[in-house]
């Protein structure tokens, strides 16, 4: 195998590519001519001009390509400029095919793509190069999952610089604004190292998604989405708002990965448009790159490939990992260039999969690296760091702000587990009701309000049992406050006791429990009550007396508000004092 990259800037350097005698020799021998050109240019004509130009120099070569938001060329970041890839094959086989594919289409292609290469032998690996921003790339790879791939899978989403309106994919001569370019590699004698690393990690307290549609985030925390961005970042929704965004993901642990999520864009509800899928439910937190762990990290995936030996090496990483890091940026690209000719592309989303489950990635780095044959006697692994990496380490003076920006994480994540310790301790003194250990009467309105949304957007019913001790004063008067502690704490013990574990129950005053059923109508609400009403009756508290409740029982009506919905269940509550307490009211 012999991999070459080339920098083109101009027509002239387009000519030196096509005499360049190396080139040449390797081109009339080689099995398979695999050529990538990643571009800064958003016009069709320059891309496809330079494929025709190859072409027809070698008529037998497979061309992909996709516009980027920066080039790799030689583990150099480039901006502005073209590089080509020629990576040429001495017995293996490459395949390139063009899919069609928009919003709604996503399954199918994904299906047709299996199809494909099901019927393909001795498939090493596959190559991906999409438009993410003309469809929903996260459906393309879950479709694409069950096929269960069992190579390796790598590539990225072409890029536009920051506009985020439309980008490129390239195959043979034709350039496309809407689709995916799968490279499929081929052979018994080819082998693939792939790996992917991050390097951010999470800033924030940790937020719950409340609502998610697509890929759109609606709600965060119950706020649109937005709104909480906005707040910590301070950033405006203009068009700028993805470029301020770079650097601050979403952070996800979805099993055994941590995943970042970039967002795109701000709709008109202020809900936020992702590259990829945060699920509902999901704890998030915003999270910063961390340049350290990045150097950290590159040093490990170098010294694998090392030992795996390249003969060439394709980079894929996220467009925001060079906004971060600027230009120390290669101070994890370049290492790789050590090992082998390296070409790649900075990307809006990166694909990676070996052997498992295939991923859609945000701010990750992907190095994949190529070989033909047995791997040559193991080289002696760096156990020190390359020499880039060393003068961050070393020198006092050179790359002074990654060491800021080093400590400056610190920082935050100390004092972040200082805050969070501190909120959590502050939140169980107000949320907690210490006699009962039971959620509190601000906890309780918090929950209500969480129901009724969740009836608003899904019809979802629920209903309250608001129960009252009968004559606790008197409980207090003849036994003391300690008795009538004591009866309080039994009562949450046995509410908790004989409620369903989705139910949730809280002391809302004195001698008052409420009890949220979710899910439940008005007449398995009132099954419920008269089963605690029947259990607190029968219960021999410690005092060594029985007790009476009276006990309210009403249903949410469509759009009542959180104060009305409480008025209602009192009022229930009242008619059951009213008529005497020890029974149980329902009101329809």
């Amino acid at each position: 195998m012999k991999q070459l990259s080339f920098n083109l800037d101009s027509n002239s350097e387009l000519t030196s590519l096509l005499a360049d005698p190396e080139l040449g020799r390797w081109a009339e021998r080689a099995s398979a001519m695999l050529v990538q050109i990643y571009s800064a240019q958003q016009e069709p004509e320059w891309l496809e001009s330079i494929a025709a130009a190859i072409l027809a120099r070698y008529p037998q070569a497979r061309v992909v390509g996709a516009s980027t938001v920066g080039e790799i060329h030689l583990g150099h970041t480039l901006t502005g400029s073209t590089v080509v890839g020629v990576t040429l094959l001495e017995s293996s086989g490459v395949e390139t095919l063009f899919l069609p594919c928009k919003r709604g289409d996503e399954e199918h292609t994904a299906k047709e793509l299996l199809q494909i290469l099901a019927q393909r032998l001795k498939v090493a690996g596959l190559l991906l190069l999409t438009t993410s921003t003309t469809f929903n790339a996260n459906t393309l790879i879950a479709g694409l999952n069950r096929g269960r791939l069992a190579y390796p899978v790598f590539g990225g989403g072409a890029a536009d610089y920051g506009r985020v309106k439309r980008s490129l994919v390239l195959h043979q001569q034709r350039c496309r604004d809407s689709g995916v370019v799968a490279v499929i590699f081929k052979g018994d004698d080819l082998h693939i190292d792939c790996h992917s690393y991050l390097g951010w990690r999470a800033l924030s307290r940790p937020m719950i998604a409340t609502e998610v549609k697509g890929l759109t985030l609606t709600l965060l925390d119950n706020r649109p989405a937005f709104e909480v961005l906005a707040r910590y970042l301070n950033i405006a929704n203009d068009e700028r708002f993805h470029l301020n965004c770079l650097e601050f993901p979403l952070m996800v642990t979805r099993g055994k990965h941590t995943l970042a999520r970039t967002p795109i864009s701000v709709c008109r509800d202020r809900s936020v448009e992702f590259f990829a899928d945060i699920r509902q439910g999901e704890e998030v937190r915003l999270g910063y790159g961390d340049p350290r762990m990045i150097i950290r990290d590159a040093r490990q995936v170098h010294d694998k490939m090392t030992r795996f030996a390249p003969e060439a090496v394709f980079l894929y990483s996220c467009g925001c990992r060079r906004f971060l890091m600027q230009e120390q940026v290669e101070l994890e690209t370049l290492p790789f260039a050590k090992l082998a000719p390296t070409t790649g592309f900075y990307t809006y989303g990166e694909f990676y999969g070996n052997g498992e489950d295939l991923l859609l990635l945000n701010s990750t780095m992907v190095a994949v690296g190529l070989r033909e044959g047995e791997a040559p006697p193991a080289r002696e692994t760096l156990r020190d760091p390359p020499e880039e990496a060393a003068e961050l380490v070393d020198d006092p003076y050179a790359n002074q702000h990654l060491r800021i920006m080093g400590r400056l994480m610190h920082f935050i994540d100390a004092v972040t587990d200082e805050l969070q310790q501190a909120s959590h301790e502050l939140e169980e003194k107000t949320t907690v009701d210490k006699l009962t250990q039971l959620p509190n009467r601000v906890q309780m309105e918090e929950l209500l309000t969480q129901e009724i949304l969740s009836e608003e957007r899904y019809g979802r019913p629920f209903s309250l049992i608001l129960m009252d001790i009968d004559n606790m004063a008197e409980i207090n008067d003849r036994h003391g406050r300690l008795i009538g502690d004591e009866v309080l704490a039994e009562t949450a013990q046995l509410l908790s006791a004989h409620t369903r574990r989705t139910d949730m129950v809280g002391r809302w005053e004195g001698g008052t429990f409420m009890v949220i059923l979710p899910d439940t109508q008005l007449a398995e609400a009132k099954v419920a009550a008269v089963k605690l009403y029947a259990m607190f009756g029968q219960t021999h508290f410690t005092h060594g007396e029985h007790c009476t409740a009276s006990l309210g029982v009403a249903q949410y009506p469509p759009d009542y508000s959180l104060e009305q919905m409480i008025s209602r269940v009192r009022q229930s509550l009242s008619r059951a004092k009213q008529g005497g307490g020890d029974q149980v009211n329902t009101l329809n």
